[in-house]
């Protein structure tokens, strides 16, 4: 069975503002909620590490800013 709610959050290089993002979504989420990260070619993956410290959440990275 596949969630409800999919939430998609593209970043780029504000791994600050995705910790915040991602926070907040673990809280008021609801149950069953799939987060997928989009790391717009961050440098040195700094977004993807941020969302791989965050239970659940997928990430996708593209090797160059599109």
């Amino acid at each position: 069975m596949t969630s409800p709610l999919t939430i998609v959050i593209p970043s780029h290089n504000r791994p600050d503002r995705l910790r915040m993002c991602l926070e907040s979504l673990t809280r008021f989420s609801p149950p069953g909620t799939r987060w997928l990260v989009v790391d717009d070619a961050s440098a040195e993956g700094c977004i993807s590490r941020v969302a791989h410290a965050f239970a659940g959440v997928e990430v996708l990275r593209r090797p160059t800013q599109g």
